[in-house]
């Protein structure tokens, strides 16, 4: 396995993760660890529960749990901007999707699978439960 500090400095064109930033608890030092090895003109690509979406109020009461790990932080695409704008990157896409939690059940589970497509054209698509997004370094 290679350390990201291993890794050279503008040595890197895209950066993809899933389901990572949410459990950084040291978002500033990731951050300046992304730029440091992006090449300038790079993106990173990076898939993130939604903070705005009413699942993770609620799932504790649905599911019975809370969080799925003791650092997570939810975060909307205006907190994404926050904590990489200050950086030095721009964002190039932004996309809510997801309506059907894991966890809710098979019925509800497809009721929201099928409304899911109208939810997506609709100003309510924010509350969906995932974010997608890119950024790329000045």
């Amino acid at each position: 396995m290679l350390d990201i500090k291993e890794v050279n400095d503008s040595s890197v064109d895209c950066i993809f993760f899933f389901g990572l930033i949410e459990h950084i608890i040291d978002v500033d030092g990731f951050i300046n660890e992304l730029k440091r090895i992006l090449k300038k003109g790079g993106v990173l690509i990076g898939v993130t529960p939604n903070g705005t979406s009413p699942w993770y109020s609620i799932r504790p009461a649905v599911r019975g749990t809370g969080k799925h790990c003791s650092t997570d932080a939810y975060y909307s695409i205006r907190d994404l901007d926050n904590i990489f704008t200050p950086g030095g990157f721009s964002r190039i896409y932004a996309s809510h999707w997801g309506s059907v939690p894991a966890g809710v059940g098979d019925i509800f589970g497809k009721l929201l699978s099928k409304i899911e497509p109208l939810i997506e054209k609709t100003p309510l698509k924010i509350y969906l439960g995932g974010i997608t997004f890119a950024y790329s370094i000045e």
